[in-house]
């Protein structure tokens, strides 16, 4: 796991490794979810023998990258809230450029699709609902 800082830091500084009888310790990770996960220790085993990198020098999207990118609104957001919270840089990177693309040149109105908001006025009446409840 080199590629996220977060879990070599983990590994090195806690001795997660397997115990005595063969078996693997867990380490249980709460902010990220199982199948986002599975897509970053996918990403990572994709490209665990890339020269180490610095994130700046990431500047192109390879085509695995952008096939394994292909991902719906939820997934995106998800994988780069994991990564950034692992410590993933380069997938962080590559997936929040990915993001930027999808949103490029959009109106408002796509965007909230995009991102999942509601119109400015939607708001507005949900608010007076809310007030007339707690009046």
């Amino acid at each position: 796991m080199k590629h996220s800082k977060f879990l070599t830091d983990l590994v090195s500084n806690f001795g997660f490794s397997p115990s005595e009888n063969g078996e693997k310790n867990p380490i249980q990770i709460q902010k990220v979810t199982g199948p986002t996960l599975k897509l970053i220790v996918k990403w990572c085993e994709h490209h665990k023998n890339d020269p180490k990198i610095r994130e700046m020098d990431y500047c192109t999207i390879t085509e695995w990258d952008q096939q394994f990118l292909q991902l719906g609104n939820k997934a995106m957001f998800d994988l780069v809230g994991a990564s950034n919270f692992l410590d993933v840089r380069i997938l962080f990177t590559i997936s929040t450029k990915t993001i930027a693309t999808w949103i490029k040149g959009k109106n408002p109105e796509q965007l909230r699709a995009i991102f999942g908001g509601t119109a400015p006025s939607e708001k507005s009446e949900n608010m007076q609902k809310r007030k007339r409840k707690i009046e």
